[in-house]
């Protein structure tokens, strides 16, 4: 294929084999997953990243549902304390992903108007920071009289 038609195929979310001049063996053009280029789910890198981020805190949280949850007297809401565990707990999760550099950082936000007596699930919004993915490099070469 010519780099122009690899261009149009990649464009709209084809992978492909090629291969590299001077590189023995083929590879995959790129790891996009049918999505639009602009999704958080449109690389398979990123995918894998998302699945272990969800895993990791589906396994801290489990062994906390159908426990219970404490009451702020005057309000009804889910107390401090609660949240202050609920969030240590996925913070402490989700730091070992930043130290094996899965991602730079991630943000966790527990509303506190959450009744504590309720049938609705409790919501805790986590938000990744993604490193990103090398696509294609492209370098200017050229010559100079000086540096």
């Amino acid at each position: 294929l010519s780099v122009s038609d690899q261009k149009k195929l990649t464009d709209k979310g084809y992978n492909f084999v090629g291969s590299f001049q001077g590189y023995a063996g083929f590879f995959f053009s790129n790891s996009c997953t049918c999505t639009e280029a602009g999704s958080d789910y449109a690389y398979i890198e990123y995918n894998a990243v998302w699945n272990k981020a969800a895993r990791i805190i589906r396994n801290t949280l489990l062994p906390r549902v159908r426990s219970k949850v404490k009451a702020d007297p005057s309000t009804g809401y889910i107390s401090n304390t609660t949240i202050s565990s609920w969030d240590a707990l996925v913070k402490s999760a989700l730091e070992s992903m930043v130290n094996s550099e899965d991602i730079a950082g991630f943000d966790i936000y527990i509303n506190p108007k959450q009744m504590a007596v309720s049938d609705k699930p409790f919501n805790i919004k986590v938000k990744l920071v993604a490193d990103g993915i090398v696509h294609e490099f492209e370098i200017d070469l050229g010559f100079t009289n000086k540096i």
